[in-house]
């Protein structure tokens, strides 16, 4: 909780919605609420955000993003990731989405996962095509509280026609991770 209370102080830490249910200036009250309900979702519990796993450096922060998973359907799982502010544009979100989704489909046996992208999140766009998913349409979400809906780009990787894995878990060469502190802003 103290790695997220310090996001949550940190002017700028929330930057982006990276850490669900959260807003500035989060108490470690709330902070809490939201590791044990990610603990909820892993448990089949009621959860309001579902099950996430932490993004951390090996020598670095003990969190530096969050990956979620929530249910679509039978079979299909939307995939969910943010990554702090000062940690971006190293290639990170798509490593965790990439191997997040592998994990999804060679252990735990999901035939599709899913991205729900918005449509001027150019950065989260890359990050998909990256990751190996590729554009599948677009999906329209309601918004109970006024009944209005919003739309985003959909974007999936799954299973091939033979029930191999897609092309996306072809193994690459492994870039070193980042480490030590993000550099500081000017």
């Amino acid at each position: 909780a103290r790695a997220i209370l310090g996001y949550a102080q940190a002017e700028g830490g929330l930057d982006g919605t990276w850490l669900p249910s959260l807003a500035p200036g989060a108490p470690k009250t709330r902070c809490q609420w939201l590791i044990q309900d990610w603990l909820n979702g892993w448990a089949g519990q009621e959860s309001y955000n579902g099950p996430a796993l932490v993004v951390d450096l090996r020598d670095g922060p003990a969190l530096v993003g969050v990956v979620g998973f929530g249910a679509v359907d039978r079979g299909t799982v939307e995939l969910s990731y943010g990554i702090a502010p000062a940690w971006r544009g190293r290639g990170l979100a798509t490593r965790a989405a990439r191997l997040a989704a592998r994990w999804l489909i060679e252990e735990r046996g999901v035939r599709q996962v899913e991205l729900r992208i918005a449509l001027r999140n150019l950065a989260s766009r890359r990050v998909a095509a990256k990751a190996g998913f590729r554009p599948a349409g677009r999906v329209r979400s309601p918004v109970e509280a006024t009944g209005e809906g919003y739309e985003d780009l959909r974007y999936v990787l799954g299973l091939d026609r033979t029930g191999g894995a897609a092309a996306a878990f072809v193994r690459r060469p492994r870039r070193p991770l980042p480490t030590g502190d993000p550099p500081r802003p000017r």
